[in-house]
């Protein structure tokens, strides 16, 4: 028996939705190859090698870390989804760090809508594509949510995604007064995904169900 899972679920959706529909000359096909005339995948996995470097003094905004360009000194190669506790110069870091990665935007894109889905960022995130600003998600670790990154892209080349995490305490979360008995997590903890559909498309399905109740 196939196993329905919420990517499945919503995915499955979002096709039966987009069936017919035309976008730059082609259908709508989840998972299709990237930059393929005439196709557009429903989905482009961003999970894999991102650059990572701390932010100790919350200053990585001021010194241009969000915008497009090589890494540079300071930065290490990671793989995401993650949290840094895994790492023995990380393991007790409690604060601020950076993740910069690069993915291609092919021009068959054009047409469609694009959202950036992480499926969590503990616990706080701040987000950019090409050094402008895409939205943020604050003190919900263990949530996802998508940022519509549409009027953001550049096609026929690299573009760049940067995610500013913090995973410090803060006092309007719970727990209060900086008191719990678990490994405080920071950072991509699970996957992220740019998801492409029609300009028309299912955000959201909710199904509710009542039993049936038996002939007696």
């Amino acid at each position: 028996m196939a196993q329905w899972t919420r990517r499945k679920f919503l995915g499955d959706g979002v096709k039966a939705a987009a069936a017919g529909a035309v976008i730059a000359g082609g259908s709508c096909a989840e998972d299709g190859p990237d930059g393929e005339e005439g196709l557009i995948p429903g989905s482009v996995a961003l999970d894999g090698v991102w650059s990572f470097r701390v932010d100790p003094q919350i200053d990585g905004e001021r010194l241009g870390w969000h915008k497009p360009g090589p890494s540079g000194e300071g930065w290490e190669e990671v793989r995401g989804p993650e949290t840094w506790q895994v790492r023995a110069a990380t393991v007790d870091y409690m604060g601020t760090a950076w993740y910069r990665r690069e993915f291609e935007v092919p021009p068959a894109w054009k047409g469609a809508v694009a959202r950036l889905e992480f499926e969590a960022v503990f616990h706080t995130a701040r987000v950019w594509v090409n050094g402008r600003l895409a939205g943020e998600h604050i003190e919900k670790g263990y949530t996802a949510f998508t940022l519509d990154v549409t009027p953001l892209l550049e096609y026929e080349r690299r573009n760049s995604v940067a995610v500013r995490v913090t995973n410090a305490f803060s006092p309007s979360m719970l727990p209060r007064n900086n008191s719990y008995d678990w490994t405080p997590d920071g950072g991509i903890t699970r996957p992220v995904r740019l998801l492409l559909t029609p300009q028309v498309f299912i955000e959201s399905i909710i199904a509710s169900c009542v039993p049936k109740s038996s002939p007696r």
